[in-house]
């Protein structure tokens, strides 16, 4: 019984303090920090952190089977691929990867920039 006794005690001791200490620094927490004196009171010439810019203009989803324009002369360079589906370990010269569509394992060449097709789900991805 004199054990269940401390426990308690050791427990109301406990509320007791934290409520104490609230009640004395409550009023501290709402108060805005102390502004630091300064010769001049003109306001500082800084540089916005934002510029203003125009919302791009929203387009819709693309059809089923359309292309995306090409934007950059670079892109029309890219070679593309029909990755070839996995069994077992890569040939030579190639990695092996997974379709982020469907999942299938897929075996892809190594060399990059490079745009595949998975054969499964036709999903087209470019691997940089």
């Amino acid at each position: 019984m004199a054990d269940w006794l401390v426990v308690v005690g050791a427990l109301v001791a406990g509320f007791a303090f934290g409520a104490l200490a609230l009640v004395l620094l409550a009023p501290r927490l709402g108060r805005a920090p102390a502004k630091a004196a300064r010769d001049d009171d003109e306001p500082l010439d800084l540089p916005p952190l934002f510029e203003p810019r125009a919302p791009a203009p929203r387009q819709g989803p693309a059809a089923p089977g359309a292309r995306r324009p090409l934007t950059d002369e670079g892109e029309r360079t890219i070679p593309s691929e029909w990755a070839r589906r996995l069994s077992g370990e890569p040939d030579a010269g190639r990695q092996r990867g997974v379709c982020s569509g469907c999942g299938t394992a897929l075996s892809v060449s190594s060399k990059r920039p490079l745009r595949i097709t998975c054969p499964e789900c036709g999903r087209t991805r470019l691997l940089t």
